[in-house]
């Protein structure tokens, strides 16, 4: 019992160090990007954002139509007739 014990306490540890590792490595990064984000505040109109964003979501709305009709049209047909060959 004293090994597993051991070996949890070594992963747990483990873990730790990782997370601590992380940590003092993006610690930095994330207070310049606050900086960065808090003095970058876009400086075009509202209506402009309301475009993009209907434009883009109107994009992949179109994409995920296309993707779903295309994966029904290749497997309805194959409930309908026995003669497909299934894998």
């Amino acid at each position: 019992m004293g090994r597993i014990a051991d070996a949890r306490g070594g992963r747990v540890r483990r873990v730790w160090r990782v997370l601590a590792v992380f940590l003092v490595g993006c610690l930095p990064l994330i207070l310049v990007l606050n900086q960065v984000t808090q003095q970058a505040v876009p400086r075009y109109p509202r209506i402009v954002d309301a475009v993009l964003g209907f434009v883009f979501g109107l994009i992949s709305s179109t994409i995920l139509v296309c993707c779903v009709m295309t994966s029904l049209s290749v497997i309805v047909p194959r409930f309908g007739n026995p003669t497909i060959p299934t894998r």
